[in-house]
């Protein structure tokens, strides 16, 4: 492991990091977007995230994996802008507007949620309806990490099955 210097604006780790990293997450980058502008750009947003962050890097994790969870998640961002920008409806939308105003379709997820296990639906309306963060998630659940993933992921499978069973074949 490396020692990081955690005075936010240090440069020197950032420049270590862009001569061992960078090259592989341009391919990496490049591989998810096929344009090789906006690797570029995902890429210089990553490391310019990772000068701004540099806080909160705990030396616990080796720097790559660091940097490319930064840089997975602004290739996620990118793409759930230019889905905005071609106008198709986001993951709680239909042709018609956002399925969050339609009192029926509240009823039916409601229902869905109130299915799951006590502790998968409150990692979901935790998550998602009060937009709290992992960490505090865990503690206020008293799960782990790997858990809560773990909950969401499940949950997330089952509420689909449930909406896609009640509401979008019904």
């Amino acid at each position: 492991m490396e020692t990081v210097k955690k005075e936010p604006g240090s440069s020197d780790i950032i420049r270590v990091w862009v001569d061992r990293y960078g090259d592989k997450m341009f391919t990496w980058a490049l591989q998810k977007t096929n344009d090789r502008e906006t690797a570029a750009d995902l890429v210089q947003d990553t490391f310019l995230v990772a000068s701004q962050s540099l806080e909160k890097f705990e030396s616990r994790c080796e720097p790559g994996t660091w940097l490319y969870s930064i840089l997975n998640r602004r290739i996620a961002l990118h793409f759930r802008v230019l889905d905005r920008r071609k106008g198709q409806p986001g993951p709680l939308q239909d042709e018609q507007g956002n399925l969050l105003d339609d009192k029926g379709f509240i009823q039916v997820l409601n229902a869905c949620m109130n299915e799951l296990p006590e502790k998968w639906s409150a990692t979901l309306r935790l998550k998602y309806l009060h937009s709290r963060n992992s960490h505090r998630i865990c503690h206020e659940l008293d799960i782990s990490p790997s858990n809560f993933w773990q909950i969401l992921h499940r949950a997330k499978l089952r509420v689909r099955e449930c909406l896609e069973n009640h509401w979008f074949k019904g």
